[in-house]
């Protein structure tokens, strides 16, 4: 299933490029991986690079952290 159908409430609430982020990479993951948890704890890792988690939704990181 492509990630944009299954994407984390958090998420759906967050800007678009954390968006397409945790995207791209769970799509990415699935191919290598398959579907299932595995595949969603490497997006959310891809994205933990540079967004953090605020409440219930994604903010981007600031620089300088």
């Amino acid at each position: 299933m492509p990630a944009k159908e299954e994407l984390p409430s958090t998420l759906q609430r967050s800007p678009k490029k954390a968006q397409e982020t945790w995207s791209a990479t769970h799509d990415a993951a699935v191919e290598q991986y398959g579907e299932g948890e595995r595949a969603h704890r490497t997006a959310f890792s891809s994205l933990k690079h540079s967004f953090e988690k605020v409440g219930d939704h994604w903010e981007p990181k600031e620089d300088g952290k």
